[in-house]
C-alpha cells in the first residue's frame, strides 16, 4: 500500500487554485492535475506493508497539532519532475512542527518514510516539456489547513493518461487539527 500524510484544500481554496491554474499557458503536452487531486504532501511514506498500517493510523490519531495557514505565492517549474507547482515562499512553523512530529513518531514505530526536506507545494500540471511563460501577476492563495489525511495512492491502469492523471487517491483516515478554541481541551 503506497501511503502519504497530506492536506487537501477546502472547496473555496480548491476553487482559487483551479482558477489560478486555468490562467496558465501550459502547452499541449502538459497534463493538468484534476482539481479534486490538489493536495499538499506533509510526509510521504511510500510502500507500507499491511502489517504496519495500524501503527501508521495510530500515529495520525495522536495528532494534537493546531490548524495553521499557509500562503502559496510562487509558481515553479521542477524540471526533474517535469511538473509545474504552486509553492510557499515561507513554511509556517506549525507545518514544520507537524512534519517533525510525524517523522519522530514514524521513526519510533520503525515505519520508513521519505526524509527529503519539506517543500510545501501543490502540483498543478505534470509532463511539462519546458517551463511555461508565467504571467507577471503571480499567485497569492491563502490556505487554512484544518485536517491531515492518511492517503493511499494507486495507479489506475484503466485510465489512458491522455488527459487524466492516472493516480487514484483514497483517503484512509482523517484527523482534524485543533483551532484556538480546541487547544484548551487537550
Amino acid at each position: 500500500m503506497r501511503l502519504f500524510f497530506a492536506a487537501f484544500p477546502d472547496v473555496a481554496t480548491r476553487g482559487r487554485i483551479e482558477e489560478a491554474a486555468r490562467l496558465l499557458a501550459l502547452g499541449a503536452a502538459a497534463r493538468p492535475v484534476p482539481p479534486a487531486k490538489y493536495h499538499m504532501t506533509v510526509v510521504f511514506l511510500g510502500e507500507v506493508p499491511e502489517r504496519e498500517l495500524a501503527a501508521v493510523r495510530a500515529i495520525g490519531a495522536r495528532l494534537c497539532d493546531r490548524s495553521f495557514s499557509l500562503r502559496f505565492d510562487r509558481l515553479e517549474f521542477w524540471s526533474e519532475a517535469r511538473a509545474l507547482v504552486m509553492t510557499a515562499r515561507r513554511c509556517p512553523a506549525p507545518l514544520e512542527q507537524l512534519r517533525e512530529s510525524l517523522e519522530s513518531d514514524l521513526t519510533a514505530a520503525a515505519v520508513a518514510f521519505d526524509a527529503k526536506p519539506l517543500r510545501p507545494h501543490v502540483t498543478l500540471a505534470r509532463k511539462m516539456v519546458q517551463a511555461p511563460v508565467l504571467q507577471a501577476t503571480g499567485i497569492d492563495i491563502l490556505w487554512r489547513v484544518r485536517a491531515i489525511h492518511l492517503v493511499s495512492s494507486a495507479t489506475d491502469s484503466a485510465v489512458d493518461g491522455s488527459t487524466a492523471d492516472a493516480s487514484v487517491y483514497t483517503v484512509v483516515d482523517t484527523w482534524r487539527l485543533l483551532d484556538k478554541r480546541d487547544a484548551s481541551l487537550r
